[in-house]
This record gives C-alpha cells, structure tokens and sequence, in this order.
C-alpha cells in the first residue's frame, strides 16, 4: 500500500475500489462516503484512476491497478492481471466490505463477490445512462449485497437503462462537500489569489484524459472575453490530464476539490458530469452546461436540459462564439435565487450520508454518521 500503512487491527475495514483511468468522478464519490463513514470504520482505497493518490490527502491507505486502457492490452489479458491484485488486496486488508464505483463490475470483483467468505460486496452505480447503453455485462441478480444509486438532480429527465431498475437504494445526490464546506466567495479569492473587484469565469470542460477539450475551452474563452469585457477568464486543468487544454488569454488553474473553492466565480462552464453538475447546482453558481458526448454511458445532455428546462444553468451543444455568447448570458440572468430541490427533496440534502447508512446497517453498525 502507499501514502498511509493500514492499521495493524480494525474490525471494520472498507475497501473503495474505483474504475476510472482518465476522469475524477468515481473516486470523488467514494472519497465521499468514506468521509463520512463513524470511527468503526476504516477506509482503505484501491483504484484504477490515476487520481488515486488525492486520497492521502484525506488520511487513507491507497493502492494503485493500471487500467486496461493505462497498459495497452487486452481485456482478456488486462481481468486476469485485476483478478489478481484485486484477490492480493483481499488477503492484505481483509475487508470487512467491498464498495465499489463504477459503470460494470470487473470479473475479479464479481467473482469474489460470488465465493461469499463473509466480505460483504456493495456496488454503487451511478443511473443517468445514455438511452441504448448496453447492460448485458451487469451480473447476476444477487451478486452483490446491496446496490446503492446515487441521485440525480435530472432523475425525471432520466431514460436509460438503470431507470427502471428495482434493485437500488436510492440515495439523494452525493457531493463530496457539503453547502456548508464551500468557501463564500471573497474568502474562496482571497485563497486563489483572485482580485475582490474582478469579474471571473471559470472553464472546467475537461475529463482527465478522456476528450480533447481544446476546441470549446478556446470558444468560450472568447466568448467570455467579448460578452464580459475586462473579465479575467479561468481554465482548469486536471491533476491527472496529460494534454494541456489551455487556450489563449486564459489563466490555467488547478484546483481539487474545485467545488470549495467554485463561488469564487461569476459564471462557470462546465461539462455535465455527475460531480461537477450537482457540486454547480450546490454553489449557486451560473453556469453552462456543455455536456460531453463522448462518454460511453452517461447521459451529460440531459442534465443539462434539465438544468435549462428548470432555470438552474445554460445548455450549449457543439457551440460556436455567438451560441456561446448567448448561453452565457442566459446563465447569469436566468438563474433564480432560490435552492435547488433535487431527488424529491425539499433541500439539497447528502445521499453520502444515506450511503454510508446503508453500508453501515449491512454491516451491523450503528454508530452515527457524519454529516
């Protein structure tokens, strides 16, 4: 393990187990449940996202498994090499419980999961699918012991395959911060280095490593510079990318969590993945919503319908300088002053909490949660 040795006893250990090998979302999510789980469990991370180590920071052990597309082979070559891992991890943490996030259960995982020797296996997926998307690789009814879906903000504007699945605990969205962990927006600055009298916007389209984002970053950017004239224009760029998606005239910044630090800006533009989404409507923030069609299963372009439809952001698809110009007026004039209420619930309330309930009741627990 690196970062941090694992303790040399704990009755409860959970293992996160995160796919991902370009973008930061299934391992945001986990690091929120983690964070939240009481003093009767001890986290344990093992990833296939390069952004792994982010989680040290948050005082957990952490392994790292190249994912297939990180090492250049095969399926059939890359789940034998993870089964492997996967069942040393086993052995080495002795788990109490398996959590993992992702859009299928590798064969290692769900054959562990099936020799049943008292680990408990819990899957968190994520709904909001592409109409289409195939679920033919899912396993077996009862595979796992508990099926958590995180919430969607868009739930109704969900039509893909997970939505009519019976078979989930539905939680509310989960952030990894809460509204009461966003920095107000001149403490947010003064941490930045951002001048109190400038007028900001924020480009945040990239996905690690998973689209060239290139092209829209430098549309917005001037459409940022002549619908705000004097605007100071942001663009981040991601721990773990290993292209530069700065454009011209554009300040790059790095920053993680970003959403601590998000109401430091007067208007932001964001792809539509889950975190940055809810983390978006959380902040108050305007902001316009590109979705990024490029990702195999999540459904980015009807969040950002739904964010337009309720007047909680802008929506601009493949836009061009003048349709970027209008979606950014949209976001900063539309946006209304109340909060958002999603997953039919009166406030934006943490579906982490719910999920480390979950995970806790599986296993017997009753301590409190953090909130």
């Amino acid at each position: 393990m690196h970062a941090h040795q694992i303790a040399a006893e704990s009755t409860h250990r959970v293992l996160f187990v995160s796919s991902n090998g370009a973008g930061m979302g299934h391992i945001t999510r986990l690091l929120a449940i983690a964070n939240r789980t009481s003093d009767a469990v001890e986290p344990v991370f093992l990833s296939m996202s390069q952004s792994v180590p982010a989680v040290a920071d948050h005082g957990y052990a952490w392994d790292y498994c190249p994912s297939q597309k990180t090492l250049g082979i095969s399926s059939g070559l890359w789940n034998p090499f993870f089964a492997e891992r996967f069942d040393e991890t086993l052995e080495r943490v002795a788990p109490a419980a398996v959590v993992f996030d992702g859009t299928s259960p590798y064969q290692g995982i769900v054959a562990a999961a099936r020799r049943r020797t008292g680990t408990r296996y819990v899957w968190s997926r994520r709904g909001m699918w592409r109409p289409g998307s195939q679920t033919r690789y899912f396993p077996p009814a009862g595979t796992f012991d508990l099926v958590i879906e995180p919430g969607e903000a868009a739930a109704e504007y969900d039509k893909g395959p997970t939505a009519a699945l019976t078979d989930a605990v539905r939680v509310p969205p989960v952030t990894l911060l809460g509204e009461d962990d966003m920095l107000p927006r001149d403490r947010a600055r003064a941490e930045l280095g951002i001048d109190q009298d400038t007028y900001v916007v924020l480009l945040t389209l990239g996905a690690g490593n998973i689209n060239d984002t290139r092209s829209d970053t430098e549309v917005f950017a001037e459409a940022a510079r002549a619908e705000f004239p004097g605007a100071t224009v942001y663009a981040t760029r991601s721990p773990i990318a290993t292209a530069s998606t700065a454009a011209s005239h554009v300040t790059p910044i790095s920053v993680y969590p970003l959403a601590r630090s998000l109401k430091a800006f007067d208007v932001v533009v964001a792809a539509a993945g889950y975190n940055v989404f809810h983390e978006a409507l959380l902040a108050r923030v305007p902001t316009v919503f590109v979705p990024n069609t490029s990702t195999t299963t999540d459904d980015q372009e009807a969040r950002s319908r739904f964010a337009q439809d309720r007047g909680l952001g802008a929506f601009a698809l493949s836009p061009d300088v003048p349709s970027a110009r209008a979606a950014l007026r949209r976001a900063v004039d539309t946006l209304p002053d109340a909060p958002p209420a999603w997953a039919g619930s009166p406030g934006p309330a943490n579906g982490a909490v719910d999920a480390v309930r979950a995970v806790e009741d599986l296993l017997g627990l009753s301590d409190e949660v953090v909130s």
